[in-house]
């Protein structure tokens, strides 16, 4: 298993440094550039006019929010059926290990890179809010970490399936973002689940663990980002599943 997240990991580490450097310049960029950002706001009533619900604003309600969310999706991709299009699935199939267990190391090395990536905001925002002479509170951006790395966990769980079945990558992609367009559409249209669309969940648009008053967190949401990883192991293990039986002909 070491040997197979090594490789899981270079045949990642592309992505996910690009990915971290994107969202690191969109965090870093909102926050050096803020003033001329709220003023394009254009808001006159709290919390639109405070900092830290202009960072809600511009980071965690849209724009990072949703840049996260597809880097989620964007890391799910891989597997043997993409190798297959790629030339490389003789030599991976020589090793001598089961199918699972390289859909397993993907997996894990998938989860732990969306949890650095998830930190990323944790980092730049309190820190460069600091330096231009604002403050943000870092539990405000751990309890919005957690929030992204359970929602987003689920993106990357229903993509890493996705690629299991699809071969082409340009294929699973678009297959997987218009997953993700319909089946929180879906859900919205069933009684009491309307609020959950992974984004609102991810912002905390309308959840109960949201002040909309102060933009802020009330509370940890930590029951939100559990159930959120369950349901992601859940997926992944019927893609490992998947994984195992599949024919390479």
């Amino acid at each position: 298993m070491p040997a197979l997240s090594w490789k899981a990991w270079r045949e990642s580490r592309a992505r996910f440094a690009l990915s971290a450097a994107a969202l690191a310049g969109l965090c870093l960029a909102l926050v050096v550039f803020q003033a001329e950002l709220r003023r394009l706001i254009g808001a006159t009533e709290p919390p639109a006019t405070t900092y830290v619900g202009y960072l809600h604003i511009r980071l965690y309600a849209s724009v990072g929010c949703a840049v996260f969310w597809l880097i989620a999706i964007v890391l799910g991709l891989g597997g043997l059926a993409r190798e297959r299009t790629h030339g490389t699935l003789g030599f991976t199939l020589a090793l001598p290990v089961p199918r699972s267990h390289h859909a397993i190391a993907r997996a894990a090395i998938g989860v732990l890179e969306l949890a650095a990536l998830a930190l990323v905001p944790v980092i730049v925002v309190p820190a460069a809010s600091w330096l231009v002479g604002e403050r943000y509170p870092w539990s405000q951006a751990v309890g919005f970490a957690t929030l992204w790395l359970g929602v987003g966990s689920v993106g990357f769980a229903i993509s890493f399936a996705i690629s299991v079945i699809v071969r082409s990558d340009y294929v699973a992609l678009a297959v997987a973002v218009l997953t993700m367009r319909l089946v929180p559409s879906a859900v919205a249209l069933i009684p009491g689940l309307e609020g959950w669309r992974p984004l609102d969940v991810m912002s905390g648009r309308g959840q109960s663990y949201f002040d909309p008053a102060t933009a802020m967190l009330t509370c940890a949401p930590w029951p939100v980002a559990a159930a959120a990883l369950v349901a992601a192991c859940a997926l992944i293990t019927i893609a490992v599943q998947l994984a195992r039986q599949e024919r390479f002909a």
